[in-house]
């Protein structure tokens, strides 16, 4: 269980670790708001809008993902597909190509 910001670079960690998240975006950031809002649309975790952070909200929220096991799931299947892309590898691949 993981609780952070919105990040691409955490968002990847989440699913590379298979970790469900509650994801609090920066406040007025798009990026991280449009990645929490599709991260839990996905069923991958639980967003909280940072002007809607209070502890009761985030105690409840951290519960729903250490509890519900259908987050742990969706994430198995999420890396599952992450890894068929071999992002590093391929990245790796495509330097050694240029040089």
């Amino acid at each position: 269980m993981i609780v952070a910001r919105a990040g691409h670079s955490t968002i990847g960690q989440c699913i590379g670790h298979v970790k469900p998240a509650v994801l609090v975006p920066i406040h007025n950031h798009p990026e991280q708001i449009s990645n929490a809002q599709k991260f839990e649309k996905l069923g991958l975790g639980v967003m909280i809008r940072s002007e809607q952070l209070t502890p009761q909200n985030l105690i409840e929220s951290i519960g729903k993902c250490a509890t519900d096991k259908s987050y742990s799931k969706r994430l198995g299947v999420v890396c599952e597909v992450s890894k068929k892309y071999r992002g590093v590898e391929r990245c790796a691949e495509i330097i050694r190509n240029m040089a």
